[in-house]
């Protein structure tokens, strides 16, 4: 784009090119993880919004995620997603993860209230929404099954929780007593 004042966004290939254009093949995957790129001549708002949205199946998520805030905004339901901008560039800020559930079980709305979390960096992040009885586990396995992270919470509140993980995707658990959630992460990706 030659405008310098319109943002220019590409996603970022794991090579460091470019594309303004990037055809994504079938999903055969339960994520697909694109990162963009942003650079912007001018300090201002920035929307990132779906304007045209058409087929989209009943069991796919379009979540838009912000490194730096840590925000994950459902693209769908939540609508645009704003953040002010510096003029620059940005790169490895912004990504959008596609997900697909392999379940077809949807997520609840009081898990939503119960448990959440994301990556920042090397950190896990988690929002523990309630506590039944003393205590509650946030547990992480990687996709064979194996336990990877483990820590007790006997409050609600955010946890900050250094881990040191190989990039791929991860199950964050949430249990306490008979509360139960399940986050999917895709980490370092």
């Amino acid at each position: 784009n030659t405008d310098m004042m319109v943002t220019n966004l590409f996603s970022l290939l794991s090579g460091g090119q470019k594309l303004s254009v990037n055809a994504l093949p079938l999903q055969t995957d339960s994520v697909v993880y694109v990162p963009l790129g942003l650079r912007t001549y001018r300090d201002g708002e920035v929307v990132f919004a779906l304007r045209d949205l058409e087929n989209l199946p009943e069991n796919v998520r379009i979540m838009f995620r912000d490194a730096v805030s840590g925000a994950n905004a459902d693209m769908v339901s939540a609508g645009p997603y704003r953040v002010t901008l510096a003029a620059g560039d940005y790169e490895n800020r912004f990504a959008l993860a596609i997900l697909k559930s392999t379940t077809g079980v949807e997520t609840l709305p009081e898990e939503d209230e119960l448990f959440s979390a994301y990556c920042y960096g090397d950190q896990l992040r988690a929002n523990v929404g309630r506590v039944s009885g003393s205590e509650g586990t946030i547990t992480v396995y990687d996709l064979g099954g194996r336990l990877v992270f483990a820590r007790k919470v006997f409050e609600p509140g955010r946890y900050n929780m250094d881990i040191n993980l190989k990039k791929g995707i991860y199950l964050v658990n949430y249990i306490s007593g008979s509360l139960s959630a399940t986050v999917k992460l895709a980490f370092g990706l």
